[in-house]
């Protein structure tokens, strides 16, 4: 059956159509039930909105139906397998589906010792009993036929309940009320007091109880015998919080309701232990969805089914999420209403597969985007999601690559409507403030900041400027591979770097190719061909001469331990000079000259102390 425009994109219809194909009858009946609810024409677009009067009411009235059709799928179960005894006959409809029920589950009723039924028997004495077939009808949603019979016994039932049923029929077909005129419940409950509570018919008690809203505090046991006859029984006596009555046994409020349900019996009642799933529906019928997800959490074999519920709850607008992520799972607001930390269930949820499966666990965290971070500038799924890319170390699948060309090959966040550069830039910032310097380059340098891809690499380049070259997979020469590729990059495509950060990118790029030369060669004679460079700021001989500091810099790490602190002090102050040197870009102003000097100085005090 197509589905009204507003319900197309719903997640519980979407969820409800897999759950189909699942072979777990209790869960699939958890997601018809909201389903149903979501029928309801006027969808609230925030929790503020469900709580109000009007919105309750049509939710309990979509809940009820859901346990009528269920009702009536049951009966029809039950003739069908049984068709001999139960006589079904051709004719369709509930009237005959609940008159051949009644032939299986009360046969020979006339002359049953535990039920004295009273009022006669529907077509004659051969026929059901009157009142069981008048609850049976109401119980399967029919009120139509309920009000024929009423109508057809009149002679027994008398013409006031005949009255009553035609009238109650009337409201039930309207979604403006929710039940009789407050006169004609009057009339009903003064008629019950009198006479038919101490009626030995129970299905009699149990009619006028539903159509009266009556006597809200009796179970009534011999009709109620499991759990959704009991729940269609109260559903049906919640009335509005603005009608008054004149007794309190007959006034019954969803907040009374949730109450008995979740506290007086609460989980110990409902044997939740051992059948979650209905204690869970339970909660779901009593508007109770924040209870019923922390309940559901709390069960290991049905926690993915909870984190489900509760997207496809707050995706319909009816759940009230936590905006506190550190907070517990159930908690109340500043109203005092019940609330649920979806953001921190999502969370735990996603902790099990995260590391295995980041794709699958950003579907789960982009649901995190309405939801403020504690860090307070970004927000809750930008936070995680950044989280996530550093431990997993996906940078390729979730963030996508630069191409040669500079373009950038989209990852798994390119799916989501959201600034993906903005996105880079914060994984990029925590990774930095991580200490994952060279993780940081390459993803400012993905996210296209060249100024802030220059800082933080040329802060990386002179620390190992003047060591000598490793291996293929050594720090030095991972920098040197990616310095090249940002300087081809920035010469083809252009970039947005300062001019201050590209001058010193530049130079230390080019003592890194003094210092390959220079340990490649070994010594004087190469650094006195690489310098030829830098001719035009000071003489070759003198040039040799700060240089060798720099390159005697790399065997510190040798340096005996008694030596160590000496070797740290000259380590330090010939990093500060070569960084010095870099941002004055070797003008041969009178800065560089100091700086010059105090590098001869410190090259000498290394040779004196360690040729």
């Amino acid at each position: 059956t197509a589905l009204p425009i507003w319900l197309q994109h719903s997640l519980v219809h979407a969820f409800r159509d897999i759950a189909e194909k699942f072979n777990d009858k209790d869960v699939l009946d958890c997601w018809r039930l909201l389903a149903q609810m979501l029928e309801i024409r006027n969808l609230p677009s925030n929790c503020r909105e469900r709580r109000s009067e009007a919105v309750q009411m049509a939710l309990l009235r979509e809940a009820r139906s859901f346990l009528e059709k269920r009702y009536r799928d049951f009966i029809m179960q039950s003739v069908s397998g049984n068709l001999l005894r139960a006589e079904l006959g051709g004719r369709p409809g509930t009237f005959q589906l609940v008159k051949s029920y009644l032939k299986l589950k009360y046969p020979g009723a006339a002359a049953n010792s535990q039920i004295r039924f009273e009022d006669g028997c529907v077509g004659g004495s051969d026929g059901p009993p009157v009142w069981p077939m008048i609850y049976y009808c109401m119980r399967c949603g029919d009120l139509e036929s309920a009000v024929r019979i009423a109508t057809q016994m009149q002679s027994t039932l008398g013409d006031q309940f005949a009255t009553f049923m035609q009238e109650y029929g009337a409201c039930r077909g309207e979604d403006s009320r929710t039940g009789l005129p407050q006169s004609m419940l009057d009339r009903i409950r003064t008629q019950y007091r009198k006479s038919v509570r101490s009626s030995s018919d129970p299905f009699k008690k149990a009619v006028y109880c539903v159509i009266g809203c009556c006597d809200s505090s009796n179970s009534h046991p011999e009709v109620a015998v499991k759990t959704d006859d009991y729940m269609w029984i109260k559903l049906s006596q919640v009335q509005p919080r603005n009608l008054s009555h004149s007794r309190s046994d007959d006034q019954l409020t969803l907040a009374q309701l949730q109450s008995i349900l979740l506290d007086e019996y609460g989980e110990l009642h409902f044997q939740a232990a051992q059948m979650p799933l209905l204690y869970f529906r339970v909660l779901l019928l009593s508007l109770q969805f924040e209870a019923a997800l922390e309940f559901l959490s709390r069960v290991e074999q049905h926690r993915s089914h909870a984190v489900h519920f509760a997207v496809a709850l707050h995706d319909a607008g009816l759940l009230n999420a936590s905006a506190n992520i550190q907070g517990p799972l159930l908690d109340r607001d500043r109203d005092d209403n019940p609330c649920f930390n979806l953001a921190q269930l999502v969370v735990r949820y996603t902790h099990k597969f995260a590391a295995t499966d980041p794709r699958e666990a950003l579907e789960y965290y982009f649901l995190l985007n309405e939801f403020a971070s504690p860090r307070g500038k970004v927000n809750l799924f930008v936070q995680s999601f950044s989280e996530l890319v550093l431990e997993t170390r996906e940078f390729e699948t979730l963030l996508g690559r630069l191409e040669p060309d500079g373009s950038r090959r989209p990852g798994c966040i390119d799916r989501f409507k959201t600034d993906v550069g903005n996105i880079i830039d914060v994984v990029a910032a925590d990774a930095e403030a991580n200490g994952l310097f060279e993780d940081a380059v390459r993803l400012y340098d993905l996210a296209q900041r060249d100024d802030d891809t220059l800082r933080t690499l040329n802060g990386l380049l002179s620390q190992v400027v003047a060591t000598p070259p490793g291996g293929d997979q050594s720090k030095r020469n991972r920098l040197k591979g990616l310095a090249r590729a940002i300087a081809t990059r920035f010469k083809s495509r252009g970039h947005s770097a300062t001019k201050h950060r590209l001058s010193t990118f530049y130079i230390l790029a080019d003592l890194m190719d003094f210092f390959d030369s220079y340990y490649a060669a070994g010594g004087r004679q190469a650094a006195l061909g690489v310098s030829a460079f830098f001719g035009r700021f000071f003489s070759p001989a003198r040039f040799f001469r700060v240089f060798r500091g720099f390159a005697r810099f790399g065997a510190l790490a040798s340096c005996r331990r008694e030596r160590g602190r000496k070797a740290r002090h000259v380590s330090s102050t010939v990093r500060r000079n070569s960084s010095q040197l870099a941002r004055h870009s070797f003008g041969g102003n009178e800065p560089s000259v100091r700086l010059l000097q105090r590098s001869e100085v410190c090259s000498s005090k290394f040779d004196s102390r360690n040729e």
